[in-house]
């Protein structure tokens, strides 16, 4: 009975440390996403302001 208790026991902590990692990936996921989305709004951003320096002064690049 206490080997049966046991294998419960691990088979449930294995079954919750495989969940942890599941979860721990989907995080690392959802902020490497947002890491390129903020990266691409940023450069998006610097295109933006150099084309309105070249249109708004004529002459100047």
């Amino acid at each position: 009975m206490k080997a049966v208790t046991f294998y419960l026991i691990m088979v449930c902590d294995f079954k919750f440390i495989l969940w942890i990692n599941c979860e721990a990936e989907l995080i690392r996921e959802e902020k490497q996403k947002k890491r390129r989305r903020v990266r691409r709004l940023g450069l998006f951003a610097i295109s933006c302001r150099m084309r309105r320096k070249c249109l708004t002064r004529p002459g100047r690049t």
